[in-house]
């Protein structure tokens, strides 16, 4: 049983790497918000299961993962998710900046251009 769970635990971590990518054609991205709100949202969970749960905690160990395990992954999906929000409104911030940054220095000003004659 044990190895069952470890097995799947194992499964589970590595389907939540990524691929690598190249950093030519990779954007500048952060994970950051993803990664704190999955982990909140999950020992939060955690925590709202626990106390739910109660006298099933205190009866036995398998009746109060039944109620404690579901409520966790179900928080840490919501804060997954929310942080993934987070991060991609930050990523959008970032490329708007860069963009505007890149605008401006790409065109010399009027008043700095060489005159005509002179």
């Amino acid at each position: 049983m044990t190895k069952t769970i470890v097995v799947i635990l194992a499964l589970a971590l590595a389907a939540c790497g990524g691929a690598p990518q190249k950093e030519d054609d990779a954007e500048q991205t952060t994970h950051t918000g993803k990664i704190v709100g999955a982990t909140g949202g999950g020992a939060i969970g955690a925590a709202w299961g626990w106390s739910s749960a109660g006298v099933l905690c205190t009866i036995s160990g398998p009746l109060c993962a039944i109620a404690v395990v579901p409520v966790a992954i179900f928080g840490g999906l919501i804060g997954g998710a929310a942080g993934s929000i987070g991060d991609a409104m930050k990523d959008v911030r970032a490329n708007q900046e860069r963009r505007e940054a890149s605008e401006k220095s790409g065109q010399p000003r009027a008043d700095t251009s060489a005159r005509p004659g002179g």
